[in-house]
């Protein structure tokens, strides 16, 4: 899967003085929210963009800064200079590897072969931060289209911070908070300002990490239906690296639709439309062929197996190797 590297953390950090040991002061953050709360809800200031641009940007900082000192790949020697010393280190094991974990007030670092991998975030100074930073810089180019410029640099921030935490809830396993991270991203490239088009890649993550949670629940389906069918409709498709397209959206759109079946059985017949189409699309994809031996041998009435056979014999001429299509 292609995912979104952000390297900017790493060039902040270095401007940060490495005799001091980074603190998170929750009560200046939050007076600075609570001082915009104020501006807001006074009616001249209210009218002003550069008051709600100064919101965009106080949530944004109330969003970054329990994080903002620890990125991929840095060595943990450099994590210390910037945020002191860990509360504990113990051992814990994430999608079957095994880390040093490194537990701050803020975050639990993992470490391995003398890099931190990732991170998972334990607490908050206001959850919904990038959300209403969102919400601001939108509100200050509503009221004066001149912002323009700054807002989208506002927005832009806010989608690289949201995209780095999908990346970071990935590879811990948290895949409910990094499929919403991804969807925070791509709202913030969706707003008027941001120009140019939002990047449904950041659907297509969100809807493939929501069906892998289907599994164990079930709402996740519905969801992660929703996300891979938007950025169908936008015209995504996953490729492989040499940018050939593999189809796999349709096959993870497939078991979310499937996995709505007992909802509403029309949703067995969605999901065979969703794998001829992306059959036609991807003819090599196997995961898609797999997907509809599923259907034909499990589900009556879903269509006339000869047609599924032509479709299997297509795939063994294009790999004669294939030992599943056989």
């Amino acid at each position: 899967m292609k995912r979104t590297i952000l390297t900017a953390a790493a060039a902040l950090l270095l401007a940060i003085p490495a005799v001091q040991a980074q603190k998170v002061n929750k009560e200046a953050l939050l007076a600075k929210i609570e001082k915009s709360d104020a501006d807001i809800a006074n009616e001249k200031k209210a009218a002003k963009a550069a008051t709600w641009l100064a919101r965009g940007k106080a949530f944004y900082e109330v969003a970054v800064e329990p994080t903002k000192s620890i990125f991929a790949n840095m060595e943990p020697t450099m994590l210390k200079l910037a945020v002191g010393e860990p509360k504990s280190t113990t051992k814990e094991t994430l999608n079957g590897t095994e880390y040093d974990a490194w537990v701050y007030p803020y975050f639990t670092a993992y470490v391995k072969d003398n890099k931190v991998v990732t991170w998972k975030q334990s607490k908050w100074v206001l959850k919904d931060a990038p959300k209403k930073a969102i919400e601001a810089y939108n509100k200050a180019y509503e009221l004066d289209p001149k912002t323009a410029e700054k807002v989208k640099e506002g927005l832009k921030q806010v989608s690289d911070f949201c995209s780095q935490v999908g990346n970071a809830g990935l590879d811990t396993g948290d895949f409910i908070g990094a499929a919403d991270a991804y969807v925070l991203a791509f709202a913030a490239q969706s707003k008027p300002a941001y120009e140019g088009k939002p990047d449904p890649a950041l659907l297509y993550y969100a809807g493939y990490l929501l069906t892998v949670d289907g599994a164990n629940n079930p709402k996740s389906f519905v969801k992660g239906a929703e996300y891979l069918t938007k950025a169908i409709d936008l015209g995504y498709v996953d490729t492989n690296a040499e940018g050939v397209p593999e189809g796999n959206i349709y096959y993870y759109l497939f078991h979310c639709l499937y996995g709505q079946k007992d909802i509403d059985r029309a949703n067995v017949m969605k999901a065979k439309d969703v794998l001829l189409t992306g059959i036609e699309k991807c003819p090599k994809n196997e995961r898609i062929l797999d997907g509809l031996m599923q259907l034909y041998t499990s589900e009556e009435g879903v269509g006339n197996p000869a047609d599924l056979v032509a479709l299997i014999d297509k795939a063994i001429e294009d790999n004669p190797g294939n030992v599943d299509m056989w």
